[in-house]
């Protein structure tokens, strides 16, 4: 993976818990590797041409002509991109519309970033749905209430099979593919094909708009 922020000392505490955090992961089967470091939108564009990592690190608050939903955008429009998780200091309305909209497969707060880190860069690697707490809870009190949305969602979720639209559920649950699996009596690689399809039938971009998506039909309970 790869780290962008133009403030060395939090590249330097990020590179810290990434380390650390990675050490004692010992319920998964990857190690997070740090292949490189960029200190601007610009930088991390080459830099994730060059060395084609797995997942990028952003910081949205980034100097220069490129910020970082610019980067985010170009990033995610590559051939093969790498999944990109947005990071901030602010989770305001603004700063999740901008970096979903860019294209981020999941967004997180650094002061909520220190215990979740390695699990998160996981998550997003596998395609799950990644958000700090206070960024879904921020989300649902500003989509769900608002009616036209919750119909439209509704009917999103309607288009979905059965199957699909349980493993979306579970997810929205903050349910890892595994968990769905055991929950459906399926394999997490049937899980991945589920959620994958109805991403595409709810025109989803990502897990995380997904999950938001069946918050706001308001499809909580599964049967």
């Amino acid at each position: 993976m790869i780290l962008v922020d133009d403030d060395q000392f939090v590249l330097s505490y990020l590179a810290d818990l990434i380390g650390r955090g990675s050490s004692i992961d010992e319920a998964s089967d990857y190690r997070v590797q740090i292949v490189g470091i960029a200190a601007s939108g610009a930088e991390a564009i080459s830099l994730v041409r060059e060395v084609r990592p797995d997942v990028v690190l952003m910081d949205l608050q980034m100097p220069g002509e490129v910020s970082g939903a610019d980067a985010i955008r170009t990033i995610t429009h590559g051939i093969e991109p790498p999944k990109v998780l947005a990071l901030t200091a602010f989770g305001d309305d603004r700063n999740i519309r901008q970096a979903l909209a860019a294209g981020a497969d999941g967004y997180l707060i650094k002061a909520q970033a220190a215990n979740v880190l390695v699990s998160s860069i996981i998550k997003a690697h596998e395609g799950e749905a990644v958000a700090s707490p206070d960024v879904t809870k921020h989300l649902m009190n500003h989509l769900v209430h608002e009616d036209s949305e919750v119909l439209e969602a509704r009917e999103l979720v309607r288009e979905l099979h059965e199957d699909e639209r349980k493993a979306a559920e579970f997810l929205a649950q903050g349910k890892t593919y595994d968990q769905i699996a055991a929950q459906m009596y399926n394999s997490p690689s049937n899980v991945k094909k589920l959620l994958s399809r109805a991403r595409r039938t709810v025109g989803a971009a990502n897990s995380v708009e997904l999950a938001v998506i069946i918050d706001r039909a308001k499809l909580r309970g599964v049967e």
